[in-house]
């Protein structure tokens, strides 16, 4: 397709129209959140064709180094500032502000339907006054002319429809084309010399906005009537639209309790408002509790809905770290993890992992990674820990010297980072340490020892505190080199359901007769046929009616892995083998891991173990061929990669 899209590249730069199909892309709608009879709940997503979504990135990646250089600072949704220094900006003027005494108020605005109300006449314009070259605006019309659109129902398409207005939220052009949109408004606001901002240590700031979510700051009636001014020719001259009932007040200093405004119709917040969702108060421990109770009550509420599936504990952990802490990392970049909610969530992970108050194995040995015999389960306060402190080393590095950020932290970093000593803000409430920041700063001046230092990244300070803990089993056998054993175990092609198994058979965890008997769930510690303690050992080596399949085992190591067992045979079962060459211990880790497995998931059925067995093996030999292919034979001996059900049938 390289001589057609080269071609379609070539004809959006002639200002030739897009055909048909190109022009025409499909809505679909995800939730926002709330009652999902309304439309408004709706999210709609563009899909468009990929040829037209390639070229839309080529413009956009050209354009990307250029906006920082012609947008207002304070629109943070442009390359090379993020949301969280959004945040961070918005949590430390509040805190400042909420011990003045001074009158003040943050207007949060919210902009209806902000993306879809895009006039592209007024974006055009926008472009032209800021200098856009020619062949940039001709690619803005030419892909946004003659437009179309189909929204998918229920799997079905409606009729298309023309698009007249704006810009396509999947359209990698979107927000940058919306930065520029909205760019006359905060520059109207930063050149007023009506509206005056509370007065920060350094840099006054009068707006800050992350995509669609815009806050104003205003310390006065006069400012505040100014804003609204402002606003109303923005929207007559761009079609947009401000929703004023859902348009928020939050007053501070003087003004914390004030109810009356001189415009009608807000949505008046006392004590603390959210804004791209985080909680904002300048009460920072109202903040902070509000933010991290939402969001242990999100996890709560989520693990009901999973807990019924049967998983492994590789994969519990993987839905622990990607499904349940995932929701927060985003509010771990503004304000650090309490212990108590860090501790409420580990309570809520472990009654997932484990039955509810029972846990055979700490937390801080599921927390290893797999080759030291864990499950690489996230620490969540570390982990919560060491993104706070990666983000202050960041924005501090990459900030300007006006933020308040630095006016904050300069007076105690300034020898950690090189600051010059005209950064160091002599104001009295700057110097009184922060709570969030004294929260971190040892933690930073440990990782001022990192040689990466400070390009560094959480993942780095996350393995710089995380510390090793040895699990019970190493201590119980000294003598095994459990390095291997672990590494053996987490062979990449055992299967999944298996190496569960056996980790819980090296762990000493697996629930035979003798733990059922040990924790009160069960009557005798026997094994009912040989009524011997049914313990590990006794289940996979001893017990009368897995004789026949081990010394088939026996047979098929030998013929396999060209292998006589000399020695106890319980090294094996400890996926602890003699030093052979890579191809047999891997054949091996597949063989005695399907052993186990297979010994475990039969311990209450009579007879026709041995069949199970070989057909297992059977299956796992199968399913590696196909996986693998042609490649097999790298990785397993080559009696294993030809067995077939009539050498398996005579072992």
């Amino acid at each position: 397709i390289k001589v057609e899209l080269i071609q379609i590249i070539r004809n959006v730069i002639a200002g030739t129209l897009l055909n048909n199909n190109q022009r025409k892309a499909i809505i679909i709608l995800i939730p926002k959140g709330g009652d999902p009879k309304l439309l408004k709940t709706w999210r709609p997503i563009s899909l468009i064709c990929c040829d037209v979504k390639i070229i839309s990135k080529i413009l956009a990646n050209r354009l990307k180094s250029l906006i920082p250089n012609i947008l207002s600072k304070n629109q943070f949704c442009i390359n090379g500032k993020t949301i969280n220094a959004c945040n961070i900006q918005m949590r430390d003027t509040l805190y400042y502000l909420g011990r003045k005494k001074s009158t003040g108020a943050i207007i949060n605005l919210d902009w209806e339907k902000a993306f879809d109300r895009v006039n592209w006449g007024f974006l055009i314009n926008i472009m032209k006054q800021f200098g856009f070259p020619e062949l940039i605006i001709k690619w803005v019309c030419t892909l946004h002319a003659n437009l179309q659109s189909v929204c998918m129902v229920n799997g079905y398409l409606t009729p298309p429809f023309d698009i007249k207005r704006g810009v396509r939220q999947g359209c990698p052009m979107s927000m940058i084309f919306f930065v520029i949109f909205q760019e006359p408004l905060y520059r109207a606001i930063e050149l007023s010399n009506k509206i005056y901002p509370p007065l920060l240590p350094k840099k006054q700031t009068k707006n800050i906005g992350y995509a669609d979510d815009t806050s104003i700051f205003v310390s006065d009636d006069n400012g505040f009537i100014e804003t609204f001014d402002i606003i109303s020719k923005f929207q007559r001259a761009s079609n947009a639209r401000l929703n004023i009932n859902k348009t928020k007040i939050y007053g501070f200093g003087q003004w914390a309790n004030r109810t009356n405004w001189p415009i009608a119709g807000l949505q008046v917040e006392h004590d603390h408002f959210n804004t791209l969702g985080i909680t904002f108060s300048c009460n920072y421990n109202l903040a902070l509790n509000l933010t991290w109770s939402k969001i242990v009550t999100k996890i709560k509420n989520r693990i009901p809905l999973i807990r019924n599936n049967y998983y492994t504990l590789y994969q519990k952990s993987n839905i622990v770290n990607s499904l349940l802490l995932s929701k927060l990392w985003y509010a771990a970049h503004v304000y650090p993890l309490p212990v108590k909610y860090s501790k409420q969530i580990n309570t809520e992970i472990s009654s997932f992992i484990w039955k509810p108050r029972y846990n055979p194995i700490s937390k801080a040995v599921l927390y290893n990674p797999k080759v030291k015999g864990g499950i690489a389960l996230i620490d969540n306060f570390l982990k919560a820990k060491s993104i706070f402190a990666a983000t202050i080393i960041k924005l501090f590095r990459q900030t300007d010297n006006e933020d308040i950020m630095k006016c904050f932290l300069s007076h105690r970093l300034n020898q950690a980072f090189g600051l010059r000593n005209d950064t160091v803000v002599k104001n009295r409430l700057c110097q009184n340490s922060t709570p969030y920041y004294e929260y971190s700063l040892d933690l930073i001046q440990q990782c001022s020892n990192l040689r990466k230092f400070p390009n560094i990244c959480s993942k780095d300070i996350y393995y710089m505190i995380h510390k090793y803990t040895k699990p019970e089993v190493e201590n119980m056998y000294p003598n095994y080199e459990w390095g291997v054993i672990w590494k053996n175990l987490n062979f990449k092609y055992i299967n999944l359901y298996d190496r569960n198994i056996v980790y819980k058979v090296l762990h000493e965890i697996l629930m035979n007769n003798h733990k059922l008997y040990i924790i009160g769930n069960r009557a005798s510690p026997l094994c009912e046929i040989c009524q011997i303690s049914e313990t590990n050992i006794h289940m996979f080596l001893y017990c009368s009616k897995v004789q026949e399949c081990l010394a088939m085992l026996y047979r098929m190591i030998f013929y396999l892995c060209d292998l006589n067992i000399n020695e106890s045979f319980l090294r094996f079962i400890f996926m602890y083998f003699p030093k052979i060459n890579k191809k047999a211990q891997n054949t091996l880790c597949v063989i005695i891991s399907s052993y186990i497995s297979c010994v475990w998931s039969n311990r209450d059925q009579q007879g026709q173990l041995l069949y199970k067995f070989k057909g297992k093996i059977a299956r796992e030999q199968k399913y590696h061929l196909l996986m693998l292919e042609n490649r097999a034979k790298d990785f397993f001996t080559d009696n294993y990669c030809n067995l077939n059900p009539h050498i398996l049938q005579n072992l």
